[in-house]
């Protein structure tokens, strides 16, 4: 039970990390085509924890900021029918391009959601 606790508390303080160097703009460990985009630095740091992504942690942060901003309107995060949309079609794309198992994928995407929920306030 404590163990289970530790890894929580550790993804959340991994979380905020990630969460304050998206507000502060990325800096030099951010590639270029995700500089000036606040949300996509959190994610890329995200996919970047995960060694799954094999190198591939550009290409995932794009790929979900695409589908984010196909789904975007106006208090998005709001929208079950919006969110349940993204995790479909990004974890879709985690699965069958990236080849994640199903748990990792989910586990990735909803995390991600957090992030651009966590970064559109």
């Amino acid at each position: 039970m404590r163990a289970n606790r530790l890894s929580e508390l550790e993804a959340l303080k991994r979380l905020q990390e990630i969460k304050e160097q998206a507000l502060k703009g990325g800096g030099d460990t951010v590639p270029e085509e995700l500089q000036g985009k606040r949300r996509n630095i959190g994610i890329y740091h995200l996919f970047q924890s995960e060694e799954l992504l094999n190198g591939k942690e550009v290409d995932a942060a794009l790929m979900f900021d695409e589908i984010l901003s196909s789904c975007e309107i106006v208090d998005w995060h709001k929208r079950i029918d919006i969110i349940n949309k993204i995790e479909l079609e990004f974890g879709d794309y985690l699965m069958d391009v990236m080849d994640l198992p199903m748990d990792k994928a989910d586990e990735l995407t909803k995390k991600a959601i957090e992030i651009a929920i966590a970064s559109s306030k």
